[in-house]
Formats: C-alpha cells, structure tokens, sequence
C-alpha cells in the first residue's frame, strides 16, 4: 500500500494538513497539482530544464528551494507535504527523490518524518531523519529511503525537506509513504532439549536477516528470547514452521501445535504421532489466522520417550532446519 500525498509545501511556519483515504495507490501524481509556493523562497524548476544533460528523470515538476536566506519556523527553510494517515505500530518505508547543486560541508539536506497525533496538530515524538548530512552526489537525482515503526499513538504523518544552508540549492521533486506488512523469519541455531510428556515452547533464537544489517522483524514483534511472535495490530497473519527432532527413536509419540493466546486464544495441531525411526523425524505446519493486537503464537512441541529428546538446531552455513515464519496477509 502506497500513501501518496500531492504536496502542500509551505515554506513558512503555518502548516495546513489535509487528510487523505488510505487505500491501494500505486502511482505517483504528476504534475503535482496540488502543490504550492508560498513565499518566494522556492520556485517551480521543471526535471528536463533543470538536468537538461540527462535523460533519467522522473517528474515533469519539481519544487526548487533557492539558495536565499533561511526563512521560516526555525529559521531554516522547509518544505512540507500534506499529511498521510497511518496506524500505530505499523511498519513504513519512506523516502524523497532530491537533487543538490552542491554536496560541500554544511550543506545538509534534512528529510524526515514527524508523527502527530489524531488532532493532526500534537506531536507524538521527535521527528524521525531519513538523511540529515549533504548528499552523495551533486546534480544528480537521489532517492533517500527509511524504515520506521510508527508510534503507536501516531494518526498521521507528514515528511519535510530542510535546505540548511544558503550556499546551494535543492530540488525535491517527490516523497512517498509504503505500508509495509509485518513479516519475519527465525530459526534454531543450536538443539533445544524437550523434557518428556511435557509440552514445551520452541524457542527459535536467531532471526533471518534480509542483509547483513537488516533483519525481517522491523517492529520486533517476534522475540528470539521467548519464541513468541506478538500481533502488534488486528490483522489476519500467516504462519509456517518445520520442527525436526535429533535422532529420536522409532515409535515414540511426538505432537506440535500452534499456540495461540490473547483474545483469538486457540491450539491448532500440526502433527500428533509416532516417530519413523532413527535419524531426524521432521514434521511441518502452516496456519493463516487472524489475530488481535497483543495475541500471542507460538510453537509447543511433545515427545514421550521416557526421557529427553533434542530438537535439530544444526543451522550452518546454507542448511537451516528448524525454522518458523509468519506475515501479515491482509487487515
């Protein structure tokens, strides 16, 4: 989901927020139509006049923030959208498409979010900076993105570009909000012991990491520490998991479920029998639920051989075994 706002850039320090429906936008608007100039601080440039001496840019219009003298709420220069609905807890990727005359020291380009409140005027925390230094290349368009959890009082919100410096000038020619489901992916990286005729949560404790510094599980919602995956808003989710046990004997009765609590507090079975023999005996389970905000799943597993049973947790290099995943597929 895609909240687009046509901007309403005001370079003073009075703010008009208009409220947008949410739902599935796919585009981007151009030209924006509704954007305005208030104080002569900012001109219209259009991308094909402005970087004449390429072919790659996106919009017709931009908004070109000049090199006058700061002006405006704190004495800096701001460009400020319209502001875009959002729910608390929810997972966003945001950025801006801007281009500098010049990256020298000093000439910082600030895009971030402020969350407000239901009001559209209380703040609900500090803004959040997606980039607050010069940027990377001159004369040329950058996109400039982030991840954030919304707070979970935060209603709306709304991006703005500050130019904090009079030496250059900047152009913003779009910002975007993405909606982002909730997702992660956890496996077991060392045996978990199960006791006997006891059932017994499996705690997958290292996370799947999309890149070397990012995990799936923005909002933390799934703990490594407890097992547990934890709704952070009303939503349906889907969950898949793989349990396979260390070399238990044949004959022994092994179960698994889902374990559900909170409001949709429920059990759902993945297996109840007896092991195949000696080896590792696996079994899968997937559940598509809907849970409320703060209901807890899990995976509890059962083996009654008389005595301890391990869990394969031998995750090396690309084999994982153990593992257990979940998404948010629709609210």
């Amino acid at each position: 989901k895609i909240f687009l706002a046509p901007l309403g850039v005001i370079l003073c320090s009075m703010v008009t927020l208009v409220s947008l429906p949410a739902g599935d936008v796919m585009a981007f608007v151009y030209p924006p139509d509704n954007w305005t100039i208030s104080n002569g601080t900012a001109t219209w440039g259009s991308d094909v006049l402005e970087d004449s001496t390429t072919a790659n840019f996106v919009g017709t219009y931009s908004i070109k923030i000049t090199g006058n003298a700061p002006t405006g709420e704190f004495g800096i220069q701001r460009v400020l959208d319209s502001a875009v609905p959002v729910r608390g807890n929810g997972i966003y990727r945001i950025g801006a498409l801007l281009r500098a005359s010049s990256i020298a020291a000093g000439n910082n380009a600030t895009v971030a979010i402020v969350w407000l409140q239901q009001d559209k005027s209380t703040a609900v925390s500090t803004s959040y900076l997606i980039n607050a230094a010069p940027l990377s290349a001159a004369t040329t368009w950058l996109t400039y993105t982030a991840e954030f959890v919304a707070p979970s009082t935060a209603r709306w919100g709304y991006v703005f570009v500050v130019k904090s410096d009079t030496a250059f000038d900047l152009w913003l020619d779009y910002f975007w909000i993405a909606d982002e489901p909730v997702s992660f992916h956890a496996y077991l990286s060392a045996d978990q012991t199960i006791g006997n005729a006891s059932f017994t949560t499996v705690v997958f404790d290292a996370e799947e990491a999309l890149t070397s510094t990012t995990a799936w599980d923005l909002g933390s919602n799934y703990s490594v520490a407890t097992g547990r995956f934890t709704a952070p808003y009303r939503a349906i989710y889907h969950f898949e998991t793989f349990i396979g046990w260390e070399s238990i004997a044949d004959g022994i009765l092994v179960q698994a479920y889902f374990a559900v609590a909170g409001a949709n507090a429920r059990n759902y079975w993945i297996h109840s029998g007896y092991a195949g023999g000696a080896g590792v005996s696996g079994h899968s389970g997937s559940l598509t639920v809907e849970l409320e905000a703060g209901d807890t799943i899990e995976v509890k597993v059962y083996q009654a051989s008389g005595g301890n049973e391990d869990i394969d947790g031998s995750a090396t290099g690309t084999v994982v075994r153990c593992r257990f995943s979940g998404f948010e597929v629709s609210r």
